[in-house]
């Protein structure tokens, strides 16, 4: 089935506000997601170079380190831990369970990475693994940050952006063809006019709204047109009254010899004179 023009430009305008509407949920999702994993980034390092810095940590770090994870634990809500060159636990945040602890890190000194990790009974964290010198020599940590209130954050946008953008479109693609309808409002008018222009009616010209736009240009183009059939139907008929007046003439003739040639019986030669007497006629 062919659509219409007034639905064809409601598609394809609906069609072009969705890719752009997708485009810039993509875009504020993403430019979200990177801010707020960049903040809880922030949070890590910072963490991390709290530890790194404490110059009590550097010379007595049994005791020291588990004062800092502490309260990493209480203001920031950090997970810690910290191992030494053979995988052993120095220290980490008290109540984490056996069952959450990340196996120890292989980073080099000065190396720091991120990622996302699912750890048992915490859930999604964000990791950060770095390496830490201190008195006793190199050590590794790992520093976890939860992801719960993140994750919930971009879900209630998500929400928003899947309910809004289909909503946006409706009422776009609403929009849109009623404005379609009412831009092709004098193409129906153009319609009913061209209608009413017949062989008889040719004199008539197509009412022309605008000559600046496409439809004003293209009325001018059928009235131009018009004209031309016009001018073409004239000599037609110019050219018809012409003939009719130069045949009147000889086919009186004929009518008149034949009439004489029926009227009574007559001799051959009288025939042919009457055929000779219409042959003139035709041929003059």
């Amino acid at each position: 089935m062919t659509l219409s023009i007034r639905w064809r430009l409601t598609l394809w305008n609906t069609l072009g506000l969705a890719v752009l509407l997708l485009a810039f949920a993509g875009f504020i999702y993403g430019r979200l997601r990177h801010a707020l994993y960049e903040q809880i980034d922030r949070k890590l390092a910072g963490a991390l170079e709290e530890l790194q810095n404490d110059s009590q940590a550097k010379i007595e770090p049994d005791q020291r380190l588990p004062y800092l994870i502490h309260e990493l634990q209480e203001h920031e809500s950090l997970f810690v831990v910290v191992y030494d060159r053979r995988s052993g636990i120095v220290a980490r945040t008290e109540g984490l369970a056996d069952e959450s602890l990340p196996p120890a890190p292989t980073v080099a000194d000065g190396a720091r990475g991120y990622q996302i990790r699912a750890v048992p009974s915490l859930g999604r964290q964000r990791v950060l693994e770095a390496a830490m010198v201190l008195d006793e020599g190199p050590m590794s940590v790992i520093v976890m940050a939860p992801l719960d209130e993140t994750d919930h954050e971009l879900s209630e946008l998500l929400t928003v952006l899947v309910t809004a953008v289909p909503l946006m479109l409706l009422l776009s693609g609403g929009l849109g063809y009623v404005l379609a309808r009412k831009a092709l409002a004098p193409m129906q008018r153009l319609r009913q006019a061209t209608e009413q222009i017949t062989a008889d009616r040719l004199d008539r010209r197509l009412p022309i709204i605008n000559s600046h736009d496409e439809l004003g240009r293209l009325t001018e183009t059928f009235n131009a047109m018009i004209g031309r059939l016009e001018r073409s139907f004239s000599e037609i008929r110019r050219f018809t009254a012409d003939a009719s007046h130069e045949l009147r003439t000889p086919l009186t003739a004929i009518r008149t010899e034949a009439e004489v040639a029926l009227g009574k019986p007559l001799e051959l030669a009288e025939y042919q004179q009457l055929l000779a007497a219409s042959w003139r006629s035709v041929a003059d």
